[in-house]
């Protein structure tokens, strides 16, 4: 709901309130009034304080009998009291100006007057209860207003409280305490602008959290990378420098040399190579690129690469693949190419040649699996390797919906990818 729209709902809420209290009271006050100038002892103590207010008015302003004009000018001022005054038992002064002369009626009630030039009876007709009811009306106008501008005035101080506490937890926010979160409260402008700044506070911690995690993990990876390429690269160094220092090589020594700097090399290229995917993919949550439809043919066409590649290095494989099944599957082609590369890499390098690759292909429901089964070759531990390749292509992987599972059974090692089918 808009802030003006509550604005509008609370005015009329307030003003409802106000006017059903306001007539509450008139209603309670006329019923008191009634009940007051039914007693007799009462009406007649009011008009007794009014024939006082007279007779202190005649004193201050020094009235004569005769002086009708003040008199007058103290009946306009009482508004709802009439006067009339005997003298000898004859009228003398009425403000309603009529009879004059007249004897006063029987049953009224006749009160002492001093005049500096005379003593008069007076006898005095005050409208009571329009004077209470005027009074009662005034003073519950007055709560009629005061309810209403306290109701407003509770609706404006509980959305400027509130305003002050998002100033005072954006402040915290500027701060850099992106621990604390925004109160959110309502379904107003201003409560859609606090879950706006929430979702921000959000972003930024997570933003946070991942550039810590990353800084983490690009420190420890240089740490392992470091000491991985060490490796390599002091025994290149010292194959070269036995060459040049030794000059009675033979050729057959000279290339086994060579031969061995040549694989140092290609094993310093293929640790940088990994190191930069890995990198790469850590710091980048879409690495993989956007997602090709690749059918079962061109998925085969792959392995089949790796395949080729295994039999020039002398190795036995063995494929077995879905037979009159069509399938195919949303993937970035660039990143299943890099997840195969990593995985024929690691069968060069850890598996024994001597025993058969097995590699299998299946589909279960929505998933194809294919499976790599080796033997692990025994001197495989002495290769240097920090284990990229494998992490590289998990990450790939879980970007796209699909996983890897290692097992290992002594000697024979296990790889399957799941892959998401069409």
């Amino acid at each position: 709901m808009q802030l003006n729209v509550k604005l509008i709902l609370c005015l009329m809420i307030s003003f409802f309130v106000s006017v059903l209290l306001f007539l509450c009271l008139q209603a309670g006050a006329g019923i008191w009034i009634e009940k007051r100038l039914r007693q007799p002892q009462f009406v007649k103590e009011q008009l007794q304080e009014e024939v006082s207010r007279l007779q202190a008015y005649i004193l201050e302003e020094n009235v004569s009998v005769l002086d009708f004009h003040k008199l007058n000018k103290w009946v306009a001022s009482r508004k709802i009291t009439m006067i009339s005054m005997y003298q000898n038992g004859r009228l003398i002064y009425d403000s309603n100006a009529s009879g004059l002369g007249a004897e006063p009626p029987p049953g009224d009630a006749l009160y002492p007057l001093h005049f500096h030039d005379a003593d008069v009876m007076v006898s005095i007709t005050s409208f009571l209860k329009h004077r209470y009811e005027d009074i009662a009306t005034y003073m519950n106008l007055v709560i009629f207003f005061f309810v209403f501008l306290l109701i407003m005035l509770s609706f404006v101080r509980q959305k400027t409280l509130y305003i002050h506490r998002l100033d005072h937890e954006i402040k915290l926010m500027q701060g850099g305490n992106l621990d604390f979160p925004i109160t959110v409260k309502g379904n107003d402008e201003l409560g859609s602008l606090a879950r706006d700044i929430d979702n921000m506070r959000r972003s930024l911690l997570l933003q946070n959290q991942r550039q810590e995690r990353l800084e983490t993990v690009n420190r420890n990876f240089a740490t392992a990378i470091s000491h991985d390429v060490r490796t390599p690269l002091s025994a290149l160094i010292g194959y070269l420098e036995i060459m040049i220092q030794k000059k009675n090589l033979s050729d057959e020594q000279r290339r086994q040399y060579l031969h061995t700097c040549q694989e140092k090399a290609w094993q310093l290229k293929k640790l940088t190579d990994n190191m930069f995917e890995y990198l790469v993919t850590a710091s980048d949550d879409d690495a993989a690129g956007l997602n090709t439809n690749i059918d079962h043919s061109l998925l085969e066409h792959l392995i089949y690469d790796g395949v080729l590649l295994l039999d020039f290095h002398g190795f036995i494989t063995e494929f077995t693949k879905p037979e009159n099944i069509h399938y195919s599957i949303s993937f970035p082609i660039d990143s299943l190419q890099r997840i195969f590369d990593n995985i024929f890499s690691n069968l060069i390098k850890y598996a024994d040649p001597a025993k058969v690759v097995s590699i299998s292909a299946f589909i279960d429901h929505t998933s194809l699996y294919i499976s790599f089964s080796n033997t692990v070759r025994a001197a495989a531990s002495q290769t240097a390797s920090t284990g990229l390749g494998l992490k590289t292509s998990k990450s790939l992987l879980a970007q796209n919906g699909g996983s890897l599972v290692i097992a290992q059974d002594e000697a024979v090692y296990t790889l399957t990818i799941e892959l998401p089918v069409n």
